[in-house]
């Protein structure tokens, strides 16, 4: 779970940073950070280990499809993220 930590953690650095995106898809980022946040604060045995991730997948799927043209990169890390849940079963 370090791992996993340390991608959400990199990835809450990385929505930080976004500029110059639609309203609507600064909203989504703004959302999947404040849901990163907790998990992020709370560490490799937060909420991620007990499970109370529900949803986040979905999130970050949609997150990766709004930015996957204007910041590459950004959505690199959003599905690395999402293939590390998908691979821990989250």
């Amino acid at each position: 779970m370090r791992d996993l930590h340390s991608l959400l953690t990199e990835l809450h650095h990385s929505l930080q940073g976004v500029t110059s995106v639609p309203p609507e898809t600064h909203d989504l980022l703004e959302r999947l950070a404040d849901d990163i946040r907790p998990i992020v604060e709370q560490g490799p045995g937060g909420p991620i280990a007990g499970g109370k991730a529900s949803g986040l997948r979905e999130r970050l799927d949609a997150a990766m499809a709004a930015v996957e043209t204007s910041h590459p990169q950004l959505a690199k890390t959003i599905e690395h993220v999402a293939d590390t849940l998908a691979f821990y079963n989250l």
